[in-house]
C-alpha cells in the first residue's frame, strides 16, 4: 500500500532559501514579499499568497536537481570561482526563473489591455452616437449622464492607451533581457548550461 508524506511548506521554503545561499531579506524580495512575512512563512504561522507560491514554485523547478552541480563548479574552477551564495549557480538560475514569471505575467497584463482597449473604443463610440441622438432632441438618456459615462470611458481607455501598451511591451523586453543575463552569467561562471531553461548534470 502506498503511502504520501504530506509537505511541510514552510520548511521547504526555509530548505529553498538556505540551499540558494539567500538571506531573508533577498528571499522575500524575489518572492515579491516582505522579509518580515517571510519569517512568519517559516515559522508556520503564515502563508504565501498564491502569487508568491507560484513564483516559489517557478524557483523550486529552475533549481531542483541542480545543487550538486552549483556545490562542484567552485572546486573545479579553483580561486577563480565565484562561489558566494548570491552569485551560485543556482541563484543566478532562480533569478532567470523570476525574470521569466515577471514577463509572462506582465504578457497576460498587455493581452488584457490589448482587450479593453478595444472595448473601450467600442463603448465611446456608441456612447458619441447616443450623445448625437441625444443632441438632435432623440434617444432614450440624458446628454449630462452621457458625457459622465464618456469621460469615465476616457478615464480608462489612458490606462490602457498604445503608449501605455509599448511601456509595458518594453517592461517584458527588460525582464527577458535580465533572464538572459543571469543565464550567461550561469553559463560562463558554473557551465553545463545547453539551453535556457535547462541544465545538465
Amino acid at each position: 500500500m502506498k503511502t504520501y508524506r504530506r509537505v511541510n511548506r514552510s520548511e521547504s521554503i526555509a530548505a529553498t532559501r538556505i540551499r540558494l545561499g539567500l538571506t531573508q531579506a533577498k528571499f522575500a524580495a524575489e518572492l515579491g514579499i516582505s522579509r518580515s512575512m517571510l519569517a512568519k512563512v517559516e515559522a508556520k504561522t503564515r502563508h504565501l499568497s498564491t502569487d508568491a507560491s507560484i513564483r516559489l514554485a517557478s524557483i523550486e523547478i529552475a533549481t531542483a536537481g541542480e545543487a550538486t552541480v552549483a556545490a562542484s563548479a567552485p572546486a573545479l574552477r579553483g580561486d577563480t570561482a565565484i562561489c558566494d551564495g548570491e552569485h551560485s549557480f543556482n541563484a543566478l538560475r532562480y533569478k532567470e526563473a523570476c525574470c521569466r514569471l515577471d514577463a509572462q505575467k506582465k504578457q497576460y497584463e498587455l493581452d488584457q489591455m490589448i482587450v479593453k482597449h478595444k472595448v473601450y473604443l467600442d463603448c465611446l463610440a456608441q456612447t458619441d452616437r447616443l450623445l448625437q441622438q441625444a443632441a438632435a432632441g432623440a434617444g432614450q438618456f440624458y446628454p449630462g449622464q452621457l458625457e459622465l459615462h464618456r469621460e469615465g470611458l476616457i478615464r480608462k481607455l489612458s490606462k490602457c492607451s498604445l503608449p501605455a501598451q509599448a511601456a509595458l511591451r518594453h517592461k517584458i523586453a527588460l525582464q527577458y533581457a535580465a533572464a538572459e543575463l543571469h543565464l550567461i552569467n550561469a553559463t560562463v561562471h558554473y557551465g553545463g548550461v545547453k539551453e535556457p531553461g535547462l541544465a545538465t548534470a
